[in-house]
């Protein structure tokens, strides 16, 4: 059942629903209180859960993607997430023609996205399937990494409020993945050789409660070489309150190289393979000047 708007009141009408869900999260969908003639009374309540969120204008979801597909006969693996956090799989989406790569647009409301991988594998090991990640709404957007079946799954930070991923398979060698995503103020994704990793708001003072996540990837067959040339986080016994985290590899689950805080300068530290993840907390206590690293890569062969 729809609702359709005639003179300021909502009428029942039980058109076509192209056989999809109703979907309060559409951008086409009134806020509960639109057309409310009483301050504060709702003029729309949801059923069966009254609290469910209704309405909004940051873009398309990923009910009204599926939609316009089948109202125009696309014959797409398109899939769209819409929100503050998700999950997706290699199970949401088929393609139809074996020649197009399936599509997954995640679309934060605010913030930065941070992507995290639960599996990936393949039938076979001369598997060739993978996944191309982009830093924004397009193929056109900068790469930030192809991840590969049966490799080492990086956590991503995006730019911005889109990633797109692209699943390019061979029917040959079938394969499937699952992964989630979430939204984070403060991170960010390093692929070129030579940069500056830096806290929030550096020089100046971190802010509290920080929660940073920051990556750093080689191409393969190459280390990377971390120089802080600025390092001042509150110091405290075992580093339990601000501290870097820095691990040997893509993802938090990694051997760790060290947790370091108070007072430090011109530390070096160097991963033995391709990738190195920094984790960056505070709390709500002493703010310190946050730290400053230069990086580059260096040849493992």
């Amino acid at each position: 059942m729809c609702f359709t708007e005639n003179r300021g009141l909502f009428v029942p009408d039980r058109g076509n629903t192209t056989n999809i869900p109703y979907d309060y999260t559409s951008v086409m969908h009134y806020g509960r209180y639109t057309y409310s003639n009483k301050s504060g009374v709702m003029s729309i309540v949801p059923i069966p859960n009254p609290k469910v969120p209704i309405g909004q204008t940051i873009g398309l979801s990923s009910l009204d993607v599926k939609r316009i597909n089948v109202l125009y006969n696309c014959n797409l693996c398109r899939t769209k997430l819409l929100g503050a956090s998700g999950d997706f799989s290699s199970s949401d989406a088929t393609p139809i023609d074996m020649r197009d790569n399936c599509l997954w647009l995640l679309h934060a409301p605010s913030k930065l996205i941070l992507l995290q991988f639960g599996t990936f594998v393949c039938s076979s090991t001369n598997c060739s399937a993978n996944i191309n990640v982009y830093n924004g709404v397009s193929k056109n957007s900068s790469l930030l990494a192809t991840i590969r079946a049966d490799q080492p799954l990086p956590v991503l930070i995006s730019s911005g409020r889109f990633m797109l991923l692209e699943y390019i398979t061979d029917p040959s060698t079938p394969s499937s993945f699952n992964g989630s995503y979430s939204s984070v103020t403060y991170g960010g994704t390093f692929t070129t050789n030579g940069g500056t990793v830096v806290s929030p708001n550096y020089p100046s003072s971190y802010p509290n409660n920080v929660n940073c996540t920051y990556i750093i990837i080689a191409p393969p067959q190459n280390q990377v070489m971390l120089t802080f040339s600025d390092f001042g986080l509150e110091s405290s016994p075992q580093c339990s309150n601000d501290y870097l985290e820095i691990r040997d590899g893509e993802n938090r689950n990694a051997s760790l190289l060290g947790v370091y805080c108070g007072q430090m300068r011109n530390m070096t530290v160097q991963s033995s393979g391709p990738m190195v993840l920094l984790q960056f907390s505070s709390n709500n206590k002493i703010n310190g000047i946050g730290f400053s690293a230069n990086y580059y890569f260096v040849s493992s062969r």
